[in-house]
């Protein structure tokens, strides 16, 4: 499992919650599509680094 971890100036570190849920992928490759869509969607300010990162299930 995947989660996208934002980073922002200052070291502050945002989680992407759905229905109170936190939104996990279960590939790599979903995982990297959210971030090309919230890109191409413009939906999250230009200060903010996505990552990707392994979960332990």
């Amino acid at each position: 499992m995947y989660k996208v971890t934002g980073l922002v100036k200052g070291g502050i570190r945002i989680e992407f919650y759905q229905d109170n849920k936190e939104l996990l992928f279960d590939t790599y490759d979903e995982a990297a599509a959210f971030i090309e869509k919230a890109k191409r969607e413009n939906t999250l300010p230009d200060n903010y680094q996505l990552l990707i990162e392994e979960v332990a299930r």
